[in-house]
């Protein structure tokens, strides 16, 4: 059990998640649970705002600009002050477009399903970050994506396109993978629906990429949740979940967990609907712990 507890404290430090019996005077209480609300955020992220088209883009204090490419990252679903406090947290060296669309997935499905949608957003970025600069040109090279809920339309939209997909070093997937099912009967979802997702975890599996994906127990009644979209991920890299007792400094557990070269996969075993809200908090930590644009071409 300690040798299993060390190996664990080596992937995971204290100052991200908290593993109970890792301190020196044994077993330690779980962190106090904070609810999923922004009051509880401490962080308050500084920089400039840009908007463009149905969006925001944020550019924290601390990135220098200079000309030549620079990473950004997008974010899908939620408020935009939660997903610029959780970049700002992890210190993320990025900027970041935070989309304002609202509603269930079609509603951020739709605007994607324009191949040059987000090629608009990209320039206009580009064009944005460019104007800070007294002379020369900023573009946009490595991406990165957060998404939280439904924000997931988009993203599969987006992964459907070679050259996106392939620019795409950093995928966090919070809460965030549905899917419809085959039927009532055989709750599993559609591979149509989930194969640039199988494919960028496989990329992530063999260290070309990173994806993180959390997620809670909570099953639809209409449609496949995170959990059932995890299992198929989980079965296009032959992985399987194992038991673990951490928690987040929000104090949120985790029970489950998959690490295979970039791909990770944590997971609790809440089934009720009010904590989906945590995995949009956790964001930050997670961009802490699995920090972005480590190494070339992605890999770690």
């Amino acid at each position: 059990m300690n040798k299993i507890l060390s190996q664990a404290a080596l992937l995971l430090p204290a100052a991200i998640l908290f593993l109970p019996g890792a301190g020196p005077g044994g077993p330690s209480a779980p962190p106090r649970r904070l609810p999923p609300d922004l009051s509880t955020v401490k962080v308050r992220p500084k920089g400039l705002h840009v908007k463009i088209l149905e969006g925001t883009l944020f550019v924290p204090d601390y990135l220098a600009l200079r000309p030549g490419k620079i990473p950004l990252f997008l974010h899908f679903q939620g408020d935009r002050r939660l997903a610029e406090a959780n970049l700002y947290m992890a210190r993320v060296r990025a900027a970041l477009y935070t989309s304002n669309l609202k509603g269930l997935s079609g509603a951020f499905s739709r605007p994607f399903r324009d191949p040059a949608h987000l090629d608009r957003i990209l320039a206009g970025a580009e064009k944005a970050l460019s104007s800070l600069l007294p002379s020369g040109k900023v573009s946009v090279g490595r991406i990165g994506i957060t998404s939280f809920s439904a924000g997931f339309g988009a993203v599969r939209e987006i992964l459907k396109r070679k050259e996106y997909f392939d620019r795409i070093d950093f995928l966090l997937m919070a809460d965030s993978i549905y899917a419809s099912y085959l039927s009532p009967g055989i709750r599993v979802p559609p591979v149509e629906q989930m194969v640039d997702f199988m494919r960028f975890a496989q990329r992530a599996a063999l260290g070309k990429k990173v994806m993180v994906v959390a997620h809670g127990r909570y099953l639809p009644s209409k449609y496949c949740g995170t959990w059932e979209t995890a299992d198929l991920l989980l079965a296009s890299v032959g992985g399987k979940r194992r038991k673990v007792r951490e928690f987040t400094r929000r104090g949120v557990p985790i029970r489950f967990r998959f690490d295979l070269g970039g791909l990770h996969l944590l997971a609790n075993d809440e089934a009720a609907a009010r904590s989906h809200a945590d995995f949009f908090y956790m964001i930050g930590e997670l961009l802490e712990r699995f920090a972005p644009f480590r190494g070339e071409g992605g890999k770690r």
